[in-house]
């Protein structure tokens, strides 16, 4: 086969992200189906009463624990491929010189924001469902 760089570089960043969507679709569908989301729920709840939130307050901190769990599985899971694309080929291909170090600063910072995000908008979306539960 006679490629060029460029083309087996965006070739395998593509099949990488299809097996981080496979990743993802399969983690979502084995947490439902195996209960551990009643596990991570129950988890959730359980950090929420021991920090002493109380009141309503104490629903939305299970909900931020539990979306804070579930991120943690997914990007312990899914960080394998991300090492791979997100240093490996950046590196094979010259197109990063960033050490492992700086790049797993970089993958701490993105999952602390990207948690911050989530689990905002998943408190907003359960703060408008509890306001007017009729319409959901």
């Amino acid at each position: 086969m006679n490629e060029d760089r460029a083309t087996r570089y965006h070739r395998l960043k593509r099949q990488a992200s299809i097996a981080s969507l496979v990743w993802r679709v399969g983690l979502l569908g084995g947490v439902l189906w195996s209960g551990l989301s009643f596990t991570l729920r129950r988890a959730a709840e359980s950090a929420a009463s021991s920090v002493g939130v109380a009141g309503a307050w104490n629903f939305s901190a299970s909900v931020a624990f539990y979306v804070a769990l579930l991120a943690l599985v997914n990007e312990t899971g899914g960080l394998p491929l991300a090492f791979y694309t997100g240093f490996v080929l950046e590196r094979r291909y010259g197109l990063s010189n960033e050490r492992f170090g700086s790049w797993l600063r970089a993958q701490v910072k993105s999952f602390g924001i990207g948690l911050l995000l989530a689990s905002g908008g998943i408190g907003l979306i359960y703060s408008f469902i509890r306001l007017s539960p009729g319409a959901w």
